[in-house]
């Protein structure tokens, strides 16, 4: 529909951004779901933990993303003119929606969580379909309506179907979630790394 050019582009926009993504969320959407089973941890609690992250995470991704465009260090390979910003806030929707798949695994049902873990394919699939074929310049923010529906909507349903299994009184540090974190976050770095150097 894109033409190879096209489609050359997209797939290196989505691998960047599903990279960068699965980066960002640290190792959250694994650690979160085991506080709240092993601790009791209410899922209030984790996202507080991960909107704190976030708050620090954001500037430093669009900092680093746009000093690494501004010096050639990548080249993102979209035509759009908002490059930096595409790409950012497709990674944060993106992060976002991976630790609230995490968080909804112990607390929706199985019916629920399943339909936050297919959201964002879903989503997508049918925002390529009805993108105008003609359009590549705008075609990247396809993926941030995508990350952003498919974070926004379980997120304002979240308080009508969640059933933490959580305790107010469950205390987890920061550092204990980031610590059961840190091996997939490794693991997912030395990925990204084996990617890149490759």
């Amino acid at each position: 529909r894109y033409g190879a050019d096209g489609q050359g582009h997209w797939a290196t926009f989505k691998s960047m951004v599903d990279l960068l993504a699965v980066l960002c969320a640290y190792g959250f959407p694994h650690s979160f779901p085991f506080v709240m089973n092993a601790r009791g941890v209410p899922a209030a609690r984790l996202f507080s933990i991960s909107r704190r992250y976030f708050l620090v995470i954001a500037p430093v991704l669009f900092a680093g993303l746009y000093g690494a465009v501004s010096t050639g260090l990548i080249h993102l390979e979209i035509p759009s003119s908002h490059q930096v910003l595409v790409v950012a806030a497709s990674v944060l929707f993106l992060s976002w929606h991976a630790i609230l798949r995490g968080v909804s695994l112990s607390a929706w049902p199985p019916g629920g969580y399943n339909l936050i873990t297919i959201m964002p394919a879903v989503v997508l699939c049918a925002l390529l379909y009805w993108w105008p074929a003609d359009d590549l310049d705008t075609l990247p923010w396809a993926m941030v309506l995508a990350g952003g529906i498919s974070y926004g909507l379980p997120r304002l349903l979240w308080p009508l179907y969640a059933s933490s299994p959580g305790t107010l009184t469950a205390q987890v540090s920061r550092g204990e979630v980031f610590e059961y974190g840190l091996g997939i976050f490794v693991s997912n770095l030395a990925a990204a790394s084996v990617a890149v150097l490759v």
